[in-house]
């Protein structure tokens, strides 16, 4: 009997969906179409690369945003450091629309929409996986705590997917061409995934999560923390586990299960970059694990290596992490969970610490921010973490809603005649209003920036169309690379091959002009600071001399011809 009404309690809670996607839909559309450009490095990078394959350029780029390759060749390689599902996902729309930005935004919009009702349906799954314990409630008789626990689990997991859907500093990336969306989506579904496997043990589960983790990897390349979160959580010494032994024989024929879908996912991959850079992770290897600044990431001819790193000193390199795990902190509890949530949150998390899907957030909650800290130090809170742990807000979201709840019940219970059930209604309306006005005004203030057109989504790379005219009016070859401080984004704009800058002195940049035959170095506001003499006038360099400049309120930005 319990079998056949869990069976007939589950369509009842699936029209909350499509209501649900359809209203994600509209905010993410809503969003979108102010957006005219990619906008910032990242997503310049995986439209490009997307707009080349449908070009039939291939895997092929023509710029250089880093110098850690080896050998450095123009056009170079694609994806040997970003990973390629981005762009491979916005193809066929490319392909189907034309080649433009527009078109690329559209896979990003649908699969944003989806989030929402990962959040709702793990909110289901804080509630003690009630949907296979509830009867029908179309059956007689139906008692009214039943009835009310329904409508509590229900409008919860509403909460957390409206919660999803505002998500104040995340709106504007959902819609842009990079990797948050497809990386919160392929590596939530994971971290379900992995819940599932530990709660059940079920082959399947496993198998799922593995090759999930492989299309996560195919996103990001900090997605294999998530096999290290199967094991951490496969092996947490909870309350009456088994022993150690017991737990790890367990888990071994699941993980093996896991490993092996996971590396069938990345096979065709890793063959590929075997055969480009002679190594399966591309040819950076570890190099910014040694990264003494995040500048480091564009030097030119300085090995980043361990020794390098240790010379550094150990004063240094210890400030440097707890630096780092300061910022890390920050952007959990204020970009996360914009502040206001994360005491409920934690809260929930707290009280369901020995529950598994709390372990499998914490677990990942736990690991992507040692590794952010103590690994990416200087990557991690530049961005990366950022990235990274849009995979975790669902979850964080369905925590939040559930954490409200808590906080009303145990107010309720010190105030006589405080119904906790209508305040829960109230408060949780007033958050999900008060989450989507934060994400109306970080989303203008980033679009418009007060009218600022420098500091404007859409206008803030004008400096590059402006260059590339210019250029164009000088019958510059069109094949002369440029050194510029986002060559992707200057490629978007003037489809002329770019170098990044490198955050090197003068005779440096100079020594790059000459070995990739450069014609031109664009020296912009936001440039290297070891060449703000240069920009400034208060340093030359024979070989790069001053032909053009723009002047504030237009892009600030000098050119200066590359002399052979």
């Amino acid at each position: 009997m319990a079998g056949r009404a869990s069976r007939h309690s589950l369509p009842r809670l699936w029209p909350d969906l499509p209501i649900l996607i359809g209203l994600a839909l509209a905010v993410r559309l809503f969003s979108a179409l102010p957006m005219q450009v990619p906008g910032y490095m990242d997503a310049y990078y995986y439209y490009v690369g997307a707009e080349r394959i449908v070009q039939g350029q291939g895997l092929s780029e023509p710029y250089l945003w880093n110098y850690l390759a080896d050998p450095l060749t123009l056009p170079a390689p694609a994806f040997q450091f970003w990973l390629p599902l981005t762009s491979f996902i916005m193809v066929p729309f490319l392909a189907a629309f034309g080649a433009t930005f527009r078109a690329g935004q559209i896979p990003f919009i649908l699969l944003a929409s989806l989030l929402p009702a990962l959040a709702y349906f793990s909110s289901y799954h804080l509630s003690g996986s009630a949907l296979s314990g509830l009867p029908n409630p179309a059956a007689a008789g139906l008692d009214l705590a039943i009835q009310a626990e329904r409508a509590q689990m229900r409008r919860r997991a509403w909460m957390a997917g409206l919660l999803m859907i505002f998500t104040p500093f995340y709106v504007k990336y959902w819609v842009s061409t990079d990797n948050f969306t497809p990386f919160a989506l392929t590596a939530g579904l994971a971290l379900l995934a992995i819940f599932r496997a530990v709660r059940g043990g079920r082959p399947a589960w496993f198998a799922l999560a593995g090759a999930l983790i492989g299309l996560s990897h195919l996103a990001r390349a900090d997605a294999p923390l998530l096999l290290a979160v199967l094991v951490l959580v496969g092996l947490w010494p909870g309350a009456g586990a088994p022993a150690l032994r017991e737990r790890l024989g367990r888990l071994l024929p699941g993980l093996g299960l896991a490993v092996g879908a996971y590396l069938l996912v990345m096979a065709p991959w890793l063959w590929r970059n075997m055969a480009v850079s002679g190594s399966p992770l591309g040819p950076a290897g570890a190099a910014p694990l040694f990264l003494r600044s995040y500048d480091d990431l564009f030097s030119y001819g300085r090995p980043l290596t361990w020794q390098s790193y240790l010379a550094w000193g150990w004063p240094a390199i210890l400030r440097s992490k707890l630096d780092a795990a300061g910022a890390n902190l920050v952007t959990v509890v204020v970009v996360f969970l914009a502040a206001f949530l994360a005491p409920l949150a934690g809260l929930e998390l707290w009280a369901r610490r020995r529950e598994p899907l709390s372990r499998v957030v914490c677990a990942y909650l736990l690991v992507l921010y040692l590794a952010m800290t103590l690994a990416f130090t200087f990557p991690g809170p530049r961005g990366s973490l950022l990235h990274s742990g849009a995979a975790l807000l669902p979850f964080l979201m369905a925590f939040a809603a559930a954490g409200l709840d808590r906080a009303v019940g145990w107010a309720a219970r010190r105030r006589a005649g405080w119904d906790a059930a209508q305040a829960g209604r109230v408060f949780g309306v007033g958050l999900v209003v008060l989450a989507a006005g934060m994400s109306a005004f970080i989303y203008v203030r980033a679009i418009w920036a007060g009218g600022d057109r420098s500091q404007a989504w859409n206008t803030h790379d004008d400096v590059y169309r402006i260059a590339g005219a210019w250029l164009d009016q000088h019958a510059t070859p069109a094949d002369q690379p440029v050194l510029v401080v986002n060559p992707p984004a200057f490629y978007y704009f003037t489809r002329r091959p770019a170098l990044a800058i490198p955050n090197e002195p003068p005779a440096t940049v100079a020594e790059v002009c000459r070995r990739f035959v450069a014609g031109y170095l664009l020296l912009e506001a936001n440039r290297p600071a070891v060449l703000d003499g240069l920009f400034a006038g208060t340093q030359s360099e024979p070989a790069l001399r001053l032909v053009q400049e723009w002047i504030a309120p237009d892009p600030e930005a000098k050119l200066f011809r590359c002399v052979p």
